[in-house]
């Protein structure tokens, strides 16, 4: 029965290098899901508006982005070019390719520095967010070959299980989800737990608690 107290520690690494498998997997998926957008943002661009297809693959797409880049496409107020009102909390890829279409309908009437001010709000939005990916995928390399990394790496996974769950029904983005687990906070907490959860398992093994228990009561 002591050596149940071995299973947590152990199995850390394992899950450690499942998560950065998973991680890098889905890294990839994302990266190449906004370097597509990026292109269709531009095969319409170059078409002035010609291509339906591609505005239509936009929209059906804009909601995926939205959640992928999360808060750093949204801007807290948007005031549109000589409106007298404004939006508060104005999601880029929700709303933005239906101004820039209306924008290429209109072409002749409409000044382009509007055309051009949405399309490049919308490309700089991805372009952040293919930068903080660049990160991540940098930082995850970096733990690829660290045994103690991949424990810290589990260990963080398991505490991070909240944020997973807030990132389902879609009040953090994965990209936000990611950078939160590989936060110099997170780092500290997970490497306090782990060297807890060794502790408790080497106790475990050489005396077991109930005796180790009683060592501290006084009662050896």
């Amino acid at each position: 029965m002591r050596y149940l107290w071995l299973i947590l520690p152990l199995s850390l690494p394992f899950l450690g290098i499942l998560v950065l498998r998973r991680d890098l997997q889905e890294l990839l998926r994302m990266r190449d899901f906004a370097s597509g957008y990026l292109q269709k943002l531009t095969d319409y661009c170059r078409s002035r508006g010609k291509d339906e297809g591609a505005y239509v693959w936009l929209v059906r797409h804009a909601e995926r982005m939205q959640r992928q880049v999360g808060a750093d496409a949204v801007f807290a107020v948007y005031k549109p070019p000589g409106a007298g009102y404004a939006f508060q909390n104005y999601e880029i890829f929700v709303n933005v390719p239906a101004l820039l279409r209306r924008e290429y309908r209109e072409e002749g009437l409409s000044p382009s520095t509007l055309i051009d001010g949405y399309a490049t709000m919308i490309r700089d939005a991805i372009l952040r967010n293919m930068g903080r990916l660049d990160e991540v995928e940098e930082d995850l390399r970096k733990k690829s070959g660290s045994p103690v990394e991949w424990a810290r790496l589990g260990m963080s996974w398991l505490l991070a299980r909240p944020l997973e769950v807030l990132g389902w029904i879609g009040l953090l983005s994965t990209t936000r989800i990611h950078a939160a687990r590989r936060s110099p906070l997170m780092r500290i907490l997970a490497g306090i737990v782990s060297i807890l959860a060794l502790f408790s398992s080497v106790i475990g093994v050489v005396v077991g608690w109930p005796h180790f228990i009683g060592i501290l009561g006084g009662n050896p």
